[in-house]
């Protein structure tokens, strides 16, 4: 992932995250449900709206 990159809708189940730069990532919409590797510090610097869907753990 590259800075600004927009994920909307995106289903983004079961994708691995480990070392993924989120800053300004665009996730409005998408599905990060059953994703592995996604981190609490990733969200936070990521854009998502309402319907952006996390996994249980964040």
């Amino acid at each position: 992932m590259t800075s600004g990159d927009r994920f909307d809708p995106a289903n983004l189940r079961r994708a691995d995250f480990i070392g993924a730069d989120f800053r300004d990532a665009d996730v409005s919409g998408a599905d990060l449900r059953d994703s592995i590797f996604l981190t609490q510090a990733q969200v936070n610097s990521a854009k998502g709206n309402k319907d952006t869907k996390l996994p249980g753990y964040l």
